[in-house]
């Protein structure tokens, strides 16, 4: 008999050794299954993090390669102005030095007989710097001669005595209306 439960614990301790065997490897596929699916959605959530991390850096560096190129085109505005104001303090020196020459006298009386025929034998007002060196020329005209009150640096105004009409010949006149030239040309550099 003793035997005979010998036997039977030990088919029993068999079988029950069989059974934890077979929960344990049904516990290790489930565990392993269930590691894998954690796994997998670790793995997606990674390439998604370096997805965006990657897009974001993206957005960085353009927006880093955009400020650099707005900072690089301000700087390169900045020279093109300087030199534009360079351009005009050149021609303004050069037109100071113009008007002191017998070759200034010339085209001031070329340009009065000029724009008095826009007017039709009026009264007129002469707007002109340095009004006593032109007084000799313009004895036998019917202008009434008056220095500018801001600088014009030199050429001249003439308008009716009603102020109608007005043609502005004067230098600064021309050089403000040449700015925009001078622009141009400085931005096709």
């Amino acid at each position: 008999m003793e035997q005979n439960i010998n036997k039977f614990s030990s088919a029993l301790f068999n079988k029950l050794q069989i059974e934890k065997e077979e929960e344990l490897k049904t516990i290790e596929k489930s565990m392993n299954e269930k590691i894998k699916i954690e796994e997998e959605k670790l793995n997606e959530k990674l390439k998604r993090a370096i997805k965006e991390a990657e897009k974001l850096g993206e957005k960085k560096k353009n927006e880093l390669v955009s400020q650099a190129s707005v900072k690089a085109k301000q700087d390169v505005l900045a020279v093109k102005l300087e030199f534009i104001e360079d351009i005009k303090n050149e021609l303004t020196k050069s037109l100071k030095v113009f008007i002191n020459s017998l070759e200034y006298e010339k085209y001031i009386a070329v340009q009065i007989e000029k724009a008095e025929k826009e007017f039709n034998g009026e009264n007129l007002i002469l707007y002109i710097k340095n009004k006593e060196k032109f007084n000799h020329m313009l004895y036998d005209k019917k202008f009434k001669l008056i220095e500018p009150e801001n600088d014009i640096i030199g050429g001249f105004i003439l308008e009716d005595c009603s102020s109608r009409m007005r043609i502005n010949n004067s230098f600064i006149f021309k050089l403000e209306n040449m700015k925009d030239y001078i622009g141009y040309k400085v931005g096709k550099l």
